[in-house]
Parts: C-alpha cells; sequence; structure tokens
C-alpha cells in the first residue's frame, strides 16, 4: 500500500487525537465479536494499493470527511497478511479492543486457532474502570491495600512500603493502563511477566523450593525465595522435578473484597506513579502517629488553682 500518492492524492492524517474505531467486517476472525471503541491515534487516508481489500476497521476522517480503512488481512499465495495503520502511539493501545485485535491478527497470520473474546469478561473489566474513575477513592484503596486479609502489601511494594515477593508497584500507572491493572486483579493467572513466574522444584532428597529463577546454566538452577528474597542454588544433578508454577497470587482475591473495596483499590493502583504527592504517599503517610496536639494553658486562668497546676506541667 502506498503513502506516497504515486496513484492518486497524497497519503496525510489528521491530527493525533481521539476517534471512534468502527468494526466494519463482523465475521473475520480477527475482529469477530469486537465492538467499536475510542482510541488516541493518527488516523491515515488516501491508502492505495495493488491488493484488493475489505477493511476490517475503519475511522471517520475529519479532512475527508470519510470512513477510511484501519486495518485489513488477505491472502498473499500461501501467506496470511495483516495491516493495521493504529498504533503510532502507545496510547492506541490503552484501549483492550485494540490489543485484542492485534492479539487475534497474529493467531491468524501464523494459522493458529484464535480463542474468542470473553464479552462478560470484557464487560466486567470496562464496568470497573468506569466505576473507579467515577466513584472511586485512591486513599480508601490505599487501606484496602494495607487489610491483612488480602496481604497486598506484604507481597508487593509501594515506595518504601511492601514485601518483594511480587512485582514492585510504585509507578504501575506508567506501565499498565486501566483494563490492564483491572484484569491484573481480576485473573492474576492470566498475564505474569516472567522475572515473575514461580518456579517449584523438588529435590532426589524430596525437599521442595519455590521462587523466581535468578539464573540457569549447565550446572545448576538459582532460584530467589518467593519469601525470604534469599539465594538458593540447587545442582541439577538433584533436581527430581521442576514446573513453573507461575504467579504465586492466589486465585479469587478479588471475590473476597467488597465492590467498594475492589473499586477503590482498582482506583489506588490506577494513581500509583513516580510523580511527587502521588497515590503512593498515601500508604507510607498512613503509618505515622497520629498527633494529638493540645494547649497546656489553663481553661480558667482567672482561677489560682488551675494556674499553679499548669505551671507545675510546664
Amino acid at each position: 500500500w502506498d503513502h506516497h500518492g504515486k496513484e492518486g492524492p497524497k497519503s496525510s492524517h489528521d491530527a493525533f487525537g481521539q476517534f471512534t474505531v468502527r468494526v466494519a467486517d463482523v465475521k473475520h476472525p480477527i475482529t469477530d465479536g469486537l465492538k467499536n471503541f475510542d482510541v488516541s491515534d493518527e488516523l491515515y487516508f488516501n491508502q492505495a494499493g495493488s491488493e484488493p481489500v475489505e477493511p476490517l476497521i475503519t475511522g471517520r476522517s475529519n479532512v475527508t470527511g470519510k470512513d477510511e480503512p484501519l486495518a485489513f488481512a488477505y491472502e498473499y499465495g500461501r501467506a496470511r497478511v495483516f495491516q493495521t495503520l493504529l498504533g503510532h502511539r502507545e496510547k492506541t493501545y490503552e484501549a483492550l479492543e485494540s490489543r485484542e485485535m492485534l492479539r487475534r491478527a497474529v493467531a491468524w497470520v501464523a494459522r493458529r486457532e484464535i480463542r474468542p473474546i470473553d464479552e462478560d469478561s470484557l464487560e466486567r473489566v470496562m464496568d470497573l474502570v468506569a466505576e473507579a474513575r467515577r466513584t472511586g477513592d485512591a486513599r480508601r484503596g490505599a487501606d484496602v491495600f494495607r487489610m491483612p486479609q488480602f496481604a497486598c502489601v506484604s507481597c508487593h511494594k509501594v515506595g518504601s512500603q511492601g514485601g518483594t515477593v511480587g512485582p514492585e508497584l510504585t509507578a504501575v500507572a506508567e506501565c499498565l493502563s486501566p483494563d490492564q491493572i483491572v484484569e491484573s486483579v481480576l485473573w492474576p493467572k492470566r498475564q505474569v511477566k516472567e522475572e515473575y513466574a514461580a518456579h517449584a522444584v523438588v529435590t532426589i532428597e524430596g525437599k521442595l523450593h519455590q521462587g523466581y529463577k535468578n539464573g540457569e546454566d549447565d550446572r545448576e538452577l538459582v532460584l530467589r525465595d518467593s519469601a525470604t528474597g534469599d539465594t538458593i542454588r540447587i545442582p541439577k544433578s538433584e533436581i527430581e522435578e521442576r514446573r513453573v508454577a507461575g504467579t504465586l497470587m492466589p486465585d479469587g482475591l478479588a471475590e473476597a473484597m467488597s465492590r467498594e473495596q475492589l473499586r477503590d483499590l482498582v482506583r489506588f493502583l490506577m494513581e500509583l506513579n513516580r510523580k511527587e504527592g502521588g497515590a503512593a504517599e498515601l500508604l507510607a503517610h498512613a503509618h505515622r502517629p497520629a498527633t494529638f496536639p493540645y494547649d497546656r494553658a489553663p481553661l480558667r486562668p482567672e482561677h489560682p488553682r488551675e494556674r499553679s497546676v499548669a505551671q507545675r506541667c510546664k
């Protein structure tokens, strides 16, 4: 496809901004079940090419006034081709539907099975994000994060507070979009960073080790104990069984929270960044002792007994 307009008007784009992406092909495996969604991106127009295509998604250009194709897929010999004009900045993929389309496209091009989208899960995520933005309270969310029954602060570090069992969350809002944060809270096993995928190892003596892999060579496996942070070196000749256990965060933790607790926790996590005065300070300040200012002066200075008592207390 030609960006330079050799066969027609030169290709260009609307100014960067938010617009609605409309699903044009509801039957293609890449877009089946997806709903229209909003993104922040550049909307290109006047694209031309030699291969006939049917757009999967479109967007209405403010310049041309037309619905411009933003993604398409076709067969080319024995190969498959997917092209999208979205993704000029990372903000594009803050939209869950945009990431879902890309995930499916990779599977389609590779001729792999495409798992259908779970519409109930998607709706639950988007509802919770909207509710957290609308009525969530980060201060109350910090209180939920500290509650011993949920043990969030025991495993995750925020600022100077918390443990090291799980990923540090001090700036999680700078790394994950709001819907990714919600997905991680509701379904922690769906996406686990490799460095936080726990390994379980059983030695020939029957001893169980569990931790994160720090290194491995032909002779030994090196783990970081998930509870203590200590380094464990296990000779491979002594390993009887090993497996990747995934995340140590238990399933169903969010189900034990009330709707209000979950909403406030998500709002707290959505505001975690490295900016001064950010939500991380809410957690740190909560551990400071309360102060009760008082005045030693007598309530009735004209009364001689109260005046003498106040003088002795100075």
